[in-house]
């Protein structure tokens, strides 16, 4: 399960998931972004997610499995993802 938190500024103490998002990615994550009610995840299993926060689901995968070292250096490439 993939647990999305909201935290304010005077949030203190054990705090509850806002999301609980599935399936998982299967190793660590190393992007977010958020765009209204979307989340956008990409992690180290070569995928990117895209999440939609008012349903609480996953839309979509996009698998990266070729992608050269050197091309995740340059955000135009990646930009050409389209999910």
């Amino acid at each position: 399960m993939f647990q999305v938190f909201e935290l304010m500024e005077d949030s203190v103490g054990v705090l509850s998931p806002k999301y609980n998002l599935e399936p998982p990615h299967y190793d660590g994550i190393q992007s977010l972004c958020l765009m209204g009610d979307l989340l956008f995840t990409g992690s180290r299993d070569m995928c990117i997610k895209k999440w939609d926060l008012a349903e609480q689901q996953q839309k979509h995968v996009s698998l990266l499995p070729f992608i050269k070292k050197k091309q995740l250096t340059k955000c135009h490439r990646i930009r050409r993802i389209v999910i």
